[in-house]
């Protein structure tokens, strides 16, 4: 390898040793002082419409779907599906329907009858 090349690829080394570096230091101020991304006014929030379909009981549902009623976020709903209303998720989303954490709604092929 002649002399130019091999000064040239160090020159290259070092330029991105140098943007890596600026990026990390960049990234660690941004961190540190806690910024985030601009929220959108209340007004300005399109509303949004959560559809979770649900099939049995798994451990801990209760808590994933309560993190889905605690969003961050002004102007939402969720609508819990399921197939059947004798599925087991029913009793759980209907507790925490009782709760209400955020606008929520039960929907089923035969639901109808039992609500």
């Amino acid at each position: 390898m002649n002399v130019t090349a091999s000064s040239w690829l160090i020159g290259c080394g070092t330029v991105l040793a140098a943007l890596a570096m600026g990026y990390s230091i960049t990234a660690w101020l941004a961190a540190r002082q806690g910024i985030r991304p601009a929220r959108l006014e209340t007004a300005a929030a399109p509303p949004v419409t959560v559809l979770k379909p649900l099939c049995g009981a798994e451990h801990a549902i209760y808590e994933c779907l309560r993190s889905f009623c605690e969003q961050d976020y002004s102007r939402f709903e969720i609508v819990f599906g399921v197939s059947d209303s004798d599925d087991p998720a029913v009793a759980v989303v209907r507790v925490g329907l009782e709760v209400r954490h955020a606008p929520c709604a039960l929907a089923g092929r035969s639901l109808s009858s039992d609500s």
